[in-house]
């Protein structure tokens, strides 16, 4: 009927999102999944259930991350946390394979070059890390998560001053960041 369409399309992804931001997640999977099974075409719904089962390390979040990418090819975004997802849970090639995909797709999106640094630092695979740390600051000169991960693969391949610099830049840049722990 058409009050069950309207709270459908209109009240379940916002009290999903509301849901969401209060931390009940529970509340807001159960809200967003109401929304997709009337309107499988809430590409945000299947986003924001996406993100919510990366955080749980749950495989699930790729087959809506593929709903989203059926809808939007484009969006790089639901590409990247299929990426994330695929880090998280130790699949490096997967991941790989993933951030590939984006780079082709748009050269520019410095977010694949700094997650694929990630892992490569997690491999300890220090070159290869600081090369695309590097090509993240090229990409995005804003990028202060790139810049300490950059100097933290200089730091550990044993450039202390290359280390110093990228550390002063991100310091410089985001005083109240902190490195992560």
């Amino acid at each position: 009927d058409l009050s069950t369409l309207r709270e459908v399309l209109v009240f379940a992804p916002r009290t999903g999102r509301i849901a969401l931001d209060m931390g009940d997640t529970t509340r807001a999977i159960k809200s967003l999944q109401r929304a997709v099974q009337l309107d499988a075409t809430n590409i945000d719904a299947w986003m924001f259930l996406g993100k919510i089962m990366t955080n749980r390390n749950d495989p699930v979040a790729i087959q809506y991350f593929d709903n989203a990418l059926r809808l939007d090819s484009t969006d790089l975004e639901a590409r990247e946390y299929k990426g994330i997802l695929y880090k998280r849970r130790g699949e490096f090639e997967k991941a790989f394979q993933v951030y590939r995909d984006i780079i082709v797709r748009n050269p520019d999106y410095a977010n694949a070059y700094f997650d694929m640094g990630l892992i490569y630092l997690e491999q300890d695979s220090l070159q290869k890390a600081f090369d695309n740390f590097n090509i993240a600051v090229q990409v995005d000169q804003l990028f202060v998560k790139a810049y300490f991960y950059r100097g933290l693969s200089a730091e550990l391949q044993g450039n202390l001053g290359a280390a110093k610099l990228d550390y002063e830049q991100a310091n410089k840049m985001s005083p109240a960041w902190n490195e992560p722990k």
